[in-house]
């Protein structure tokens, strides 16, 4: 049954499309130039550009003199430090955490390693302590605090805000972790999957204004992709999108002389990597013993020896490629898009090596080539899900949604 309306709603979506058109202009647009690009009458803009200067959200600029025409051009910008908001991303092997502004530039970012064995009690107090830290480096005063995005691995139940068992972290059954974190911080808490928050981050940055369509594939003690369509971030029907590690991406040979398939994960992901490396002698290790943790160290060491030339380790990073690249070609015919963007913290050591081979790997898998494919770094590398986390506060607190404008 469709919903309908009433103008108290219309009145806050129309905010937050004049705000949204101000935060993505480059160089500070007009109130001509946001009749223009909102759809809006004049009078409409005029009456909510004076209040959103009246509540210190945005600004006016010197105006701007053109050669031979009437009245100068007066710059709207964002009154980015007015509004700031924290994203930390819950990795199993790592902790990160950024301070953005209202613009969505980076005001303060931290990293620090995590036991394999830590505990949601752990994480809950991990995460409080470098919000804090994070908050205090930046100069952020705690009223300008919108709140805080944690992107997570999956499964999880968003609308409980609870963690469900995920494979990296063990002993984290349905572990409320929304409800801790606000309790710890005092802070309004969002939570959302991690590939879906890193193409959260993605998409509201000014970066992939002029492409609305886009697959984000995380890198990192596990593989994801986050998908946006036309500016939708796509989120299934339990808001666990992006599963793709079991992907059938070739074959591997065991011991014994046997075949077996070959899954984007196991191509990919460090443990998986390491552990056949430690199989074949190229790190000297237990391979039974390769937990997240000695995954990072080992997978690193591998990474290292492939810049210096090491062939071993160089045809490591070229088998991590390959998956990769039948991997998102897969992803590439499924959706048709033209812009896939890399990142996580496995990706950025191997980038340099698989970037310049990716293109050329995926395009000849791809079904309909009717134009280039853009393959892309995220923006913030390693950071980029504590980025999306941020990032979806921003969205949720500041940008417009039609679903915004429904009665319920």
């Amino acid at each position: 049954m469709s919903r309908g309306s009433n103008i108290t709603r219309l009145g806050g979506f129309n905010r937050a499309v004049v705000f949204d058109a101000v935060r993505r202009s480059r160089f500070g647009i007009s109130r001509v130039e946001l009749v223009e690009s909102t759809g809006l009458t004049a009078q409409t803009v005029s009456n909510i550009v004076r209040r959103l200067i009246e509540d210190q959200v945005i600004e006016e600029r010197e105006p701007i003199f053109s050669p031979g025409r009437g009245k100068p051009r007066i710059p709207l910008v964002v009154r980015a430090a007015t509004q700031v908001s924290v994203g930390v991303h819950l990795d199993p092997a790592r902790l990160t955490c950024v301070v953005l502004d209202a613009s969505g530039d980076l005001l303060h970012r931290s990293s620090t390693a995590l036991p394999h064995t830590v505990t949601p009690d752990d994480a809950v107090g991990l995460i409080a302590d470098c919000t804090h830290r994070s908050l205090v480096d930046a100069g952020v005063e705690r009223d300008a605090v919108l709140g805080l995005g944690i992107a997570a691995p999956g499964p999880l139940d968003i609308t409980t805000g609870t963690v469900i068992n995920p494979p990296l972290l063990p002993g984290w059954e349905r572990v409320a972790l929304r409800s801790k974190v606000r309790e710890a911080t005092g802070l309004r808490v969002l939570l959302d999957k991690d590939v879906t928050a890193a193409a959260t981050g993605e998409a509201w940055s000014r970066a992939h204004a002029d492409r609305p369509s886009f697959i984000f594939v995380y890198v990192g003690a596990g593989i994801g992709a986050g998908i946006v369509m036309d500016g939708v971030i796509l989120r299934g029907s339990h808001n666990n999108i992006g599963e793709i590690g079991d992907l059938i991406v070739g074959e591997s040979l065991e011991e014994g002389g046997r075949r077996r398939v070959l899954t984007l994960g196991q191509a990919c992901d460090p443990i998986s990597v390491v552990t056949r490396a430690a199989q074949s002698g190229v790190v000297d290790a237990d391979p039974s013993l390769i937990d997240v943790a000695a995954a990072e160290a080992y997978f690193t060491s591998i990474c290292h020896r492939a810049d210096t030339g090491d062939a071993e380790c160089v045809e490591i990073v070229r088998g991590i490629t390959r998956g990769l690249a039948r991997g998102i070609a897969a992803l590439v015919n499924l959706l048709d898009v033209q812009t896939v963007v890399m990142g996580g913290p496995a990706w950025n050591r191997i980038a340099h090596l698989a970037l310049p081979q990716l293109p050329e790997l995926i395009g000849a898998r791809m079904v309909a080539p009717l134009s280039p494919l853009t393959l892309q770094a995220a923006t913030e590398g390693e950071f980029t899900a504590a980025r999306g986390g941020a990032a979806m506060v921003l969205d949720a607190s500041l940008s417009p949604h039609a679903s915004a404008l429904l009665l319920v």
